[in-house]
């Protein structure tokens, strides 16, 4: 009912009147790498130590995305993840790239040492509009076993903490598996605390 009253609503019509669902996609998530220092038992993107050989340039990504313009406005928002596309030596050509073509971007790191606070910095530089990370146990043990790095909760903190003081409106990820049902409640307690917009 109440779901219903939302969708009928002026609000709702009015922000999903320019949006041409059976034209263009709404976003589009962009695996720019397999390089990630983590290794995820969970990994959709088959994760691996460095680069894969064929990946896309920056400049071929760059022409990919000046042809999805095609799709016409609103563009569709670009979240930008991987693997760990910080992994990628020219993202901070394809992050300024994508919003000169008229993009919203977002990027979804991997929350290892290379998300230091100049890197997170320089997001910020390069116009990223969200930055969303992984909270995926209420303490590091639950966290660091799906991930199989110890450290990697204690990262993602500090990295939350740079996100925020940063200016970058921060997104929390949580994986809902049976092994982490059971601590959801805890890791909500919890990513409350971080100023988190979604």
């Amino acid at each position: 009912m109440e779901q219903d009253r939302l969708l009928h609503s002026e609000g709702y019509r009015s922000k999903t009147a320019r949006m041409v669902f059976d034209r263009a996609p709404m976003s589009v998530n962009w695996e720019l790498t397999r390089a990630c220092d983590l290794a995820c038992r969970h990994c959709r993107a088959e994760a691996m130590d460095c680069r894969h050989p064929e990946e896309l340039s920056a400049t071929e990504i760059l022409d990919v995305l000046d042809g999805a313009s095609a799709f016409g406005r609103p563009l569709p928002h670009v979240v930008f993840t991987g693997g760990d596309p910080l992994n990628r030596e020219d993202l901070f050509e394809v992050l300024p790239g994508s919003r000169a073509l008229g993009y919203g971007v977002s990027l979804a790191p991997s929350g290892t040492p290379l998300l230091t606070r100049d890197a997170i910095d320089r997001l910020a530089g390069a116009g990223i509009q969200t930055t969303s990370l992984s909270r995926d146990g209420s303490r590091a043990g639950r966290h660091d076993s799906l991930r199989d790095v110890p450290g990697c909760l204690a990262r993602r903190i500090a990295a939350a903490q740079d996100v925020r003081a940063a200016g970058i409106p921060l997104q929390i990820n949580t994986l809902v598996t049976e092994e982490t049902a059971g601590d959801l409640r805890a890791v909500y307690d919890l990513v409350a605390t971080f100023g988190i917009t979604r």
